[in-house]
């Protein structure tokens, strides 16, 4: 695995920047009752683009022919965001184990997957793909700032882990009537990807 890259804070201390296999993209509940890192980002998307796969594999043929090819691609992509500060210093217990940048982040992490998704799709053409991504949790999202690339870089790595294990991302545009559809099937694919009764959301 590729080392960590480092940015400096305004102290200029080098600090490293966690490998995306490190990013916690659920928590839990120890035995003290604390707020822990639980499944990280990358596993809680193989589940649910996995979970994405398989509600496919139920639709009827006329509506499996609706969804682009890379469907189950970006129900995967729809967390990667959560690799980022803002959204992992979210759990104390986190930043006790790593050291983040001084800086103001993006909270929201479905605005960050949705930005990085738009960069590898590339081209604006195909924008409403990115846009259904950042729309997983039921509401558009805007524009967004630069982030530090080191995150960026990361969110990059387990996005092409994510597509080699899928598929590739579409590439053509879709009427709205898909454009929806594809983003109920990202929905619905989060919804029971993130159940508890199904899926363990425990760290490996």
């Amino acid at each position: 695995m590729p080392a960590p890259r480092n940015k400096s804070n305004r102290q200029g201390i080098s600090l490293p920047t966690p490998r995306h296999e490190d990013c916690w993209a659920k928590t839990k509940k120890d035995a003290q009752g604390r707020e822990v890192p639980g499944i990280n980002v990358r596993d809680h998307c193989l589940n649910v683009g996995c979970v994405a796969e398989a509600l496919i594999e139920l639709l009827p043929q006329q509506l499996r022919d609706m969804l682009p090819p890379g469907a189950a691609t970006l129900a995967a992509l729809h967390d990667i965001g959560k690799v980022s500060p803002g959204f992992q210093k979210k759990c104390p217990e986190w930043l006790t184990r790593y050291l983040l940048p001084h800086g103001i982040y993006e909270e929201d992490h479905a605005k960050v997957s949705q930005s990085t998704v738009r960069e590898l799709l590339g081209g604006s053409r195909l924008r409403d793909w990115a846009a259904i991504v950042g729309a997983h949790h039921g509401r558009l999202k805007g524009s967004l700032s630069p982030q530090p690339q080191p995150w960026e870089d990361e969110r990059r790595r387990l996005a092409q882990e994510l597509i080699a294990q899928f598929s590739p991302l579409p590439d053509r545009p879709a009427e709205d009537a898909v454009i929806w559809f594809t983003a109920g099937l990202i929905t619905v694919a989060d919804w029971t990807g993130s159940d508890e009764f199904y899926f363990l959301q425990d760290a490996t």
